[in-house]
């Protein structure tokens, strides 16, 4: 009898180590979550290592330790029940965190069978000794600071409604504001066509105009599409309608894991992702813009799509220009970033061509 004492005195011993341990790893991950710290390779991992000492130590270790404390097949039951619906609610957080499918439906199913489980317990509870309570207590007092911190990691990515919808009226006037720069675009290039066609000693200036254009409308496309890869990545349906999608329409949008991982890349010592390219191809812009037009229009435009990289007031170290804008951030506020810059580059390509239209009406009145 004192053996089986001792040795159920260290299973719990075991038992709640294992529970304080994991429940300090989730800790750690919801911290940098929460405060949003570059290190998110280290949140994943002590959050997919804190979930996993919980479904492959902790419970199956109070499993085996509870079984030995009830001897009644309905009770033995009931544990049971409990401790598959917190394996189901555990692991579909985590399936749910790291965008992994069924998440959802692992996650609501044990959170169903949880609620059954715990009025189950309820009514238990009252049946047991003061010895057995305290023991319910304490293992109850672990289990739920598992399932507060991993809830709280999981509504601190899906952030209210509120802060999205301020999202969606910031891009709903990017967006208003590129209809007008388009429209304004067409309207410069129309009657630039119009003075090309009666004199052909514009020809120049048109043509320097269209390849503005051209560069612009190639840039626009590259964004648009990475747009659409993004929304994608997050499981969003009906691909056609991608660059035309509001914030509003667009599903997952507090997602950040999967656009973080196009647009910053997985290689820790290599982040080549997509938001480098872009960067690229920005410069790449610029430079061309800079080409086709004079010095004197390339003083007197704004070029103001600035990708030097930043530095740190803190650590007075440079972080580029991907990184600055597209480490843990959201789909949502990456739509935004994304949009602005077709605002910059359109009105960037509607003040080189309309300089350009300047210069030939001037030469077109003198001549008159």
């Amino acid at each position: 009898m004192q053996k089986y004492s001792q040795n159920g005195n260290e299973m719990r011993k075991y038992t709640y180590i294992s529970g304080l341990f994991a429940a300090l790893l989730l800790l750690i991950s919801a911290i940098i979550k929460i405060i949003s710290l570059p290190i998110y390779t280290l949140s994943n991992i002590t959050l997919i290592s804190g979930i996993s000492l919980i479904c492959i130590v902790y419970l199956p270790l109070l499993y085996i330790d509870k079984m030995k404390d009830v001897e009644s097949k309905r009770e033995k039951l009931h544990y049971t029940t409990g401790i598959i619906s917190a394996f189901l609610i555990i692991s579909g957080v985590l399936f749910r965190l790291m965008d992994w499918n069924p998440g959802r439906l692992i996650l609501y199913s044990g959170v169903f069978i949880f609620g059954i489980f715990t009025c189950i317990m309820f009514v238990i509870s009252h049946k047991e000794t003061n010895i057995i309570k305290k023991y319910n207590i304490l293992n109850s007092i672990i289990f739920f600071i598992i399932i507060a911190t991993l809830f709280s990691i999981f509504y601190n990515n899906r952030v209210g409604k509120k802060v999205f919808s301020g999202f969606n009226v910031i891009d709903n006037n990017i967006l208003e504001t590129n209809i007008k720069l388009g429209k304004n675009i067409d309207f410069v290039l129309k009657q630039f066509k119009e003075i090309n066609d009666k004199d052909n000693s514009k020809l120049t200036n048109y043509n320097n105009a269209l390849k503005v254009s051209g560069q612009s409308d190639d840039l626009v496309l590259f964004i648009n599409n990475l747009r659409s890869e993004l929304i994608t990545s997050t499981g969003n349906v009906s691909k056609e309608s991608y660059p035309k999608l509001r914030i509003s329409e667009i599903n997952s949008v507090e997602n950040y894991n999967k656009p973080m991982k196009i647009l910053i890349g997985v290689k820790k010592n290599d982040w080549n992702g997509k938001g480098k390219v872009l960067k690229n191809k920005i410069n790449d812009y610029t430079i061309n813009i800079k080409k086709i037009l004079s010095k004197k229009d390339r003083n007197l435009i704004c070029l103001c799509i600035n990708t030097e990289d930043k530095i740190l007031n803190n650590h007075n170290k440079k972080v580029s220009w991907e990184w600055n804008n597209f480490i843990n951030s959201t789909l949502a506020a990456d739509i935004v970033i994304l949009d602005n810059l077709i605002s910059d580059i359109r009105y960037t390509e509607y003040q080189a061509i309309t300089y350009l239209y300047m210069h030939s009406t001037h030469n077109e009145l003198n001549n008159e």
